[in-house]
């Protein structure tokens, strides 16, 4: 185990939690500039389900802020998540810290001997932010890189998927969809969307139709996405970006990044004694990007 003084926790201090959200005592390097790319008048919500290699069905709800040309996609829980593990980790008084120390790729979890009081958090959430500009095409992703405890951004442009219309219908929270099918990079999609919203939107890397797309499943029934919430903001909120220095990714790189990610990770602090230990991620999930 590793040990770090106290001196080293007020001033230096990063810690990695899920292998990607960093936790600082340092209060002024969280406050940094931001730029406002467009403003949201739209949010969707989507429950997005996914089949697990062993078979088994994982959910998470992610969030599409949609402006007048941008939109960003993320998970909502993760930033409530990290809001969580900030809260908990600052309230600890510096001066009662006697030692940390970091356990990683662990198995299971061995601050369970250790005592004292703890976190978890749980099954890990996506970090990434997905930002699409939707006149242009181009998509840019910026996450958190564990190895080296910065912030990578990948960039690409690409087009709208081609889709084909058709004439089937369906009520999809109570707005009238149309269906419209397209191939994605290895995958074939089903999409339902709605005239009766008409922004050419959709979740994650998905645009190009006449209206909102509200839900969205491949034909291999590994992937789904389903609107399960739609609100008018009336106060718009700001798509914004840290203005600050990213390390530039291929997407390829960051693939291989996330598959690098931690699993589940616990803060424990057992009369001033911080463990903070992670269980080793595994390679459970299908890539919806197949080529």
């Amino acid at each position: 185990m590793k040990h770090t003084s106290v001196f080293f926790l007020v001033f230096a201090l990063n810690i990695a939690v899920n292998g990607q959200v960093f936790i600082s005592n340092d209060r002024s390097k969280q406050n940094t500039e931001s730029v406002v790319l467009d403003h949201a008048s739209i949010r969707c919500h989507y429950q997005f389900a996914q089949k697990d290699k062993a078979g088994q069905l994982q959910t998470d709800t992610m969030t599409l802020d949609i402006g007048a040309q941008m939109s960003e996609y993320y998970d909502m829980a993760r930033q409530r998540q990290d809001s969580l593990y900030s809260a908990y980790f600052n309230k600890i008084p510096v001066s009662s810290v006697r030692s940390i120390s970091v356990l990683k790729d662990k198995d299971a979890f061995e601050s369970d001997a250790y005592g004292g009081a703890s976190f978890s958090s749980g099954r890990p959430k996506e970090s990434a932010r997905l930002y699409k500009n939707r006149q242009t095409g181009e998509i840019f992703i910026i996450d958190i890189l564990p190895s080296v405890r910065d912030k990578g951004r990948f960039t690409e442009t690409i087009r709208p998927q081609a889709w084909q219309i058709a004439a089937d219908t369906a009520t999809i929270l109570g707005y009238l969809c149309q269906k419209a099918t397209a191939s994605f990079r290895g995958r074939n999609y089903e999409a339902w969307f709605s005239l009766e919203i008409p922004v050419n939107d959709g979740p994650w890397k998905f645009f190009g139709l006449p209206g909102l797309i509200l839900k969205l499943t491949d034909t291999g029934n590994i992937f789904t996405f389903v609107c399960v919430g739609l609100e008018n903001l009336d106060t718009p909120r700001d798509i914004t970006i840290q203005k600050e220095k990213y390390i530039n990714c291929s997407r390829d790189e960051m693939a291989k990044i996330k598959s690098k990610q931690t699993g589940e990770t616990r803060i424990t602090n057992n009369g001033g004694d911080i463990i903070i230990s992670s269980l080793k991620a595994k390679d459970n999930y299908h890539s919806l990007e197949l080529e």
